[in-house]
């Protein structure tokens, strides 16, 4: 996938769009899908996944129709995260299920614990907390599997701040802490800010 290093997101977009261009020109399939998904990455970070997801359903065209379904699985996940940002949740479910069943089919561990992980958010976002929570805890089974502590982390400290919803402030700030000690062995100052403001209002909460 694509990195924006420079943090210049319309500037990418203007790049890649010409190195889909000479793809096109060269029937060169796959980079052709490979610039199209990251197009569509790029715009659902502007904010606007509407005209992400309209380049995602190209990649995705394009990756079935060369049998890539390793890019065909990113694309649809990815897909699923524009339509989550779109307020369309129940799609973004489908298109993350449909993109967990294709990292499975490879044993692709890191991305089925990152599909896990945004049906669970889609699922607290839908009000279906304790379901969500259920999903978190796979997405976190499978972290600790990979040694994959920055995932660990995230997972620790949605599964709390899930609990807080349902106002289970003990638990909330069982994993908010966990979640805490993780950011802090491995050097994460953002997130560890993060869960430090979110156990701070636990406390309030548990107080009220």
């Amino acid at each position: 996938a694509y990195y924006n290093c420079f943090g210049d997101t319309h500037k990418s977009i203007e790049y890649i769009k010409q190195a889909l261009g000479i793809a096109r020109e060269m029937g060169d399939w796959q980079n052709e899908g490979l610039w199209l998904g990251n197009i569509g990455i790029l715009y659902n970070n502007l904010g606007v996944p509407s005209e992400a997801i309209e380049f995602f359903k190209q990649a995705i065209e394009i990756a079935h129709k060369i049998g890539d379904r390793q890019h065909e699985g990113v694309w649809l996940g990815s897909m699923g995260g524009a339509y989550a940002n779109l307020g369309e949740v129940h799609k973004g479910i489908e298109n993350y299920e449909r993109a967990l069943g294709i990292a499975r089919e490879f044993g692709d561990k890191q991305n089925e614990g990152l599909w896990l992980g945004h049906i669970g958010g889609a699922n607290v976002n839908l009000g279906e907390v304790r379901k969500g929570i259920e999903n978190y805890e796979q997405a976190l089974r499978i972290a600790r599997e990979t040694g994959d502590r920055v995932y660990e982390g995230m997972w620790l400290g949605n599964i709390g701040v899930a609990y807080s919803k349902l106002g289970e402030e003990s638990k909330c700030i069982k994993y908010l802490e966990l979640a805490l000690g993780n950011a802090r062995e491995i050097g994460d100052r953002h997130s560890e800010g993060a869960w430090l403001g979110h156990i701070g209002t636990a406390y309030v909460d548990q107080d009220e």
